[in-house]
């Protein structure tokens, strides 16, 4: 019987290598969180006045950023003309979708105010 002293070669096929999974994220919202910006308008909605529904817009804009469709959602929380454009003067500047802000002019009801909030952001 021979015994060879150096033993056959193995060829063994390693796995093949997966490409590591994505990372999970989490969801990426522009603006207020749905959920935050919900609990504001509920807020709002509770106060009588329109002055202090402004003054509670003011609050949460201060310390939030705002889309174009979230600051239109304020605006008809909100009863007089000058109030909306009060408003849509104080977002404009913590809003994130600055190119769409034209869309705000929907809410007013007086071509003057679209005059003076254009006039606002300098297109006037």
């Amino acid at each position: 019987k021979v015994i060879p002293i150096i033993p056959e070669p193995v060829c063994v096929t390693p796995p093949p290598v997966c490409p590591p999974a994505p990372p999970v994220c989490a969801p990426t919202y522009y603006g207020m969180h749905p959920d935050d910006f919900n609990m504001l308008k509920y807020t709002i909605e509770n106060r009588n006045f329109d002055s202090s529904r402004l003054q509670i817009a003011k609050q949460a804009i201060d310390v939030n950023e705002l889309t174009t469709a979230q600051v239109k959602e304020l605006m008809r929380l909100l009863t007089f003309e000058s109030n909306k454009l009060d408003l849509a003067k104080y977002a404009y500047h913590k809003t994130v979708d600055k190119h769409n802000y034209w869309m705000v002019n929907d809410e007013f009801t007086f071509e003057s105010s679209i005059r003076d909030l254009n006039y606002f952001l300098g297109h006037g």
